[in-house]
């Protein structure tokens, strides 16, 4: 309610509970905030943020920190939200993208690289995507030629999943891509 008094939104157009029970905290109404988990901080932050029904919302690294159930409740929330709005997420977290996202634009330093939905992005990929079995000692060599998109060790050595527009090391095998 002080949060809509702030944005100067009419007390008759007020719908505190509906916004309340779309973030999941209607039954947390009378509670201070110090006294909220920080998934639930960050539920209350976007519950603000819509209580003057605005067109855009703008959250960086929305999911950082939280507990994997918290992070899949935030992403349907920010799902849900989109219907009626446009929300603009900057994150490193590639689930956060492949669960939520529509269109997507990605930044270097500054330059635009990509824009567009997340399937033309991870076809740009297709057969540019290899796992490679390897140890420390070539990890080096194989990073600086390819990007280097997941490691799985296994306490003897490592599968690499690598991302590249050269011919792949010998050894590796073809992988679809994915968004990362």
């Amino acid at each position: 309610e002080t949060q809509a008094g702030l944005y100067g939104v009419p007390k008759s157009e007020r719908q505190t509970e509906d916004i309340l029970d779309a973030v999941r905290l209607l039954d947390k109404a009378d509670s201070y905030a110090r006294s909220l988990s920080g998934g639930m901080r960050r539920r209350l932050g976007i519950a603000q943020a819509i209580i003057a029904d605005p067109e855009f919302i703008i959250v960086d690294e929305p999911t950082v920190g939280l507990d994997p159930e918290e992070r899949i409740r935030f992403r349907g929330i920010l799902s849900r939200l989109s219907a009626k709005r446009t929300i603009i997420i900057s994150t490193h977290i590639v689930g956060d993208i492949s669960s939520t996202c529509e269109d997507l634009a990605v930044l270097r330093q500054g330059q635009l690289l990509f824009h567009g939905a997340p399937e033309d992005f991870i076809a740009k990929a297709e057969g540019k995507t290899w796992l490679l079995q390897t140890d420390d000692d070539a990890f080096e060599t194989i990073a600086n030629r390819f990007n280097v998109t997941n490691i799985n060790a296994d306490g003897v050595g490592m599968e690499l999943r690598i991302v590249g527009a050269e011919a792949p090391p010998s050894g590796a095998e073809a992988a679809p891509p994915n968004l990362e």
